[in-house]
């Protein structure tokens, strides 16, 4: 990727320290295609996975040079995907030539058949002063001798020898030249091509494969695999009924072992990743999901072992119904109230008739576009059903569903639409208001939020406008929030010394309800000029008109918090259920740092 590690030396400029290892400054380094420098090979990170592979996170280097590299005086850099530095692990010992360095990056679980223990690792990192690492699939890997390096471009940047970063994540931010491609996170690993291409372009050097783990001892026939051949033949079915497809993989030499997973592109379906282990005679059954009537292609991909290679194609499916005329509907229907923010249901009935009086058998679901949120099968002998929709899939106010019967063997399939009216979402406010002397202006900063119960709906369309009123402190004053849920007040500068209960209230809008926060306001002596007690400020106290470090804070999580969402509204898969984490975990840190920002901090 960068300079060849085996040629760096003293070239000037201030030595830099590298997690207690001191090193000489390095330069810009320029792509390897040549091969003669150190490169990232290899990341995995679905070690948490219960049935994933492997048990642990792991991140293989690689010298595709003659000649060994030692790996003091670097080290391996974990960012989040938004540029924070998650830990810097110090490398140490020799990177043979030809050969994979294999680091073992997080714990190792429990192993079992399909879920195995790594190689045995040249190194372990654990980070100074902190436990294993989780390694994320949003997580930027940086290789390199500097203890601080820029983005989002890092190719060329002083210190760097190599890095990686998956795309389709909100803050992408360390890679070289374009983001790697996204991929089955949960079961494969991001690897660069064979025999160590560098072209300081990672959408061009890495892809997305079965996780194949080596260590310093591997081979080059355990680093190269056998090729190998995934298939499923052309499938129909009638809706409603009929057997599963059935995956093969075959190579030369022996039967491949490990898993195969099947994905779709079709936006209805994409978020129904299948996966399961392959059988002694390199055969795995197919659960497709519950499909409506219609042609369909899905992706079957062979994860690889330690003895063949991934590889993957497509196959078709073709779902028919009768032709027996049917109805379906749902009534029209309103959630209830919110109860303290946390999600509520209502339960909805949905009905079949059949046109010629008979009873209809299989699916009915409940979509909003292309997301389906519920579904049900018909019992036998019964008409109707019911299904609960959550608080959690909808916006505040009225959206219009459909609700679809998908058919059986004699009856065709029908739709109709009906509409869910949702409450309006809480708000939350928070202020802070820092201590003034007498005789200056104070400055309140007050922040609005929306708290829309789960993460499943597309929580951008709850958006925080109107109007903040401050009271407590000389005349009320009213102001319009930003774009960004904040809006400031200055109290006058004639307050008497003493105390102040401030309340700001939201008055909120059509979405979002209104809410409102106090906090005490407090107004100092000042220095008397006739002997009497100076009164000092607390330190740390901030009078300037700038955000305290905890408005800072909760400003800057908020906007993590916004692009995670629209990442999510993207995303299908795995790779949804991961941000689905990661925005539930961000939640959690905003309502701290609105805690303190109540706190004046």
């Amino acid at each position: 990727m960068k300079r060849p590690l085996a040629a760096l030396g003293a070239v000037g400029g201030a030595a830099l320290v590298v997690a207690g290892l001191q090193v000489a400054g390095v330069g810009a380094a320029s792509a390897n295609p040549a091969g003669t420098g150190l490169v990232i090979s290899e990341v995995y990170s679905a070690g948490q996975v219960p049935d994933s592979p492997y048990d642990a996170d792991f991140i293989e280097l690689y010298n595709p040079s003659s000649a060994p590299i030692p790996l003091a005086g670097t080290s391996l850099q974990i960012r989040s995907s938004f540029n924070t530095v998650r830990a810097t692990i110090p490398l140490s010992g020799t990177a043979p030539a030809g050969r994979a360095f294999l680091v073992q990056i997080s714990d190792a679980g429990t192993a079992s058949a399909s879920h195995l223990d790594l190689p045995t690792p040249d190194l372990t990192a654990v980070a100074a002063g902190q436990s294993w690492i989780d390694l994320g699939a949003s997580d930027e890997v940086i290789l390199g001798t500097g203890s601080t390096y820029p983005a989002p471009e890092v190719a060329g940047a002083a210190g760097v020898i190599d890095a990686v970063s998956e795309g389709g994540y909100a803050g992408d931010g360390s890679y070289e030249t374009s983001p790697a491609p996204s991929g089955d996170q949960n079961y494969g690993s991001l690897q660069r091509a064979a025999g160590g291409v560098d072209t300081d372009n990672n959408a061009v050097d890495f892809s997305w494969a079965g996780p194949n783990p080596c260590n310093t001892s591997c081979t080059s026939a355990q680093l190269s695999r056998t090729e190998s051949e995934v298939s499923v033949p052309a499938f129909s079915k009638t809706s409603g009924t009929g057997p599963a497809p059935i995956a093969t993989v075959t190579g030369s030499g022996g039967v491949p072992t490990g898993r195969v997973t099947v994905t779709t592109e079709d936006p209805r379906y994409s978020a129904s990743t299948w996966s399961g282990p392959l059988d002694s005679a390199g055969s795995a059954t197919v659960n497709l999901p519950d499909l409506l009537p219609g042609s369909y292609t899905f992706t079957v991909h062979y994860a690889g072992d330690a003895s063949y290679r991934p590889s993957s194609s497509t196959f078709s499916v073709t779902v028919t119904a009768g032709n027996a005329a049917t109805t379906v509907a749902a009534p029209n229907t309103t959630l209830p109230a919110l109860d303290s923010g946390t999600t509520v249901r209502a339960d909805v009935p949905l009905t079949v008739t059949a046109g010629d009086g008979g009873t209809p058998t299989g699916t009915v679901s409940v979509w909003d576009g292309t997301d389906r949120l519920a579904a049900v099968s018909l019992l036998a002998g019964q008409t109707s059903a019911s299904v609960s929709i959550y608080t959690a899939n909808m916006l505040p106010g009225a959206t219009t569903l459909t609700v679809w019967y998908q058919g059986d063997a004699t009856y065709a399939p029908s739709s109709s639409t009906f509409t869910v009216t949702a409450p309006r979402a809480y708000s939350d406010t928070s202020v802070s208001a820092p201590a003034v002397t007498a005789g200056s202006a104070g400055h309140v900063a007050v922040t609005v939020a929306s708290d829309w119960p789960g993460i499943v709906g597309d929580t951008s369309g709850v958006t925080v406008s109107g109007t903040v009123t401050l009271a407590g402190a000389g005349a009320a004053q009213t102001k319009t929030v930003g774009a960004d849920g904040g809006v400031s007040f200055d109290l006058p500068t004639t307050l008497a010394p003493g105390s102040y209960a401030l309340t700001a209230t939201y008055a909120g809008n059509d979405r979002l309800a209104s809410s409102s926060a106090k906090v005490t306001f407090t107004v100092r002596p000042r220095t008397g000029s006739t002997g009497g007690t100076t009164v000092q400020p607390p330190a740390g106290t901030n009078h300037g008109t700038h955000a305290t470090a905890a408005q800072q804070k909760l400003s800057k999580d908020q906007a993590k918090l916004a692009k995670l969402k629209k990442a999510y509204k993207k995303a299908h898969g795995a790779k949804k259920a991961k941000l689905k984490k990661s925005i539930a975990k961000l939640k959690k840190t905003i309502k701290k740092d609105k805690k303190n920002v109540g706190a004046g901090k």
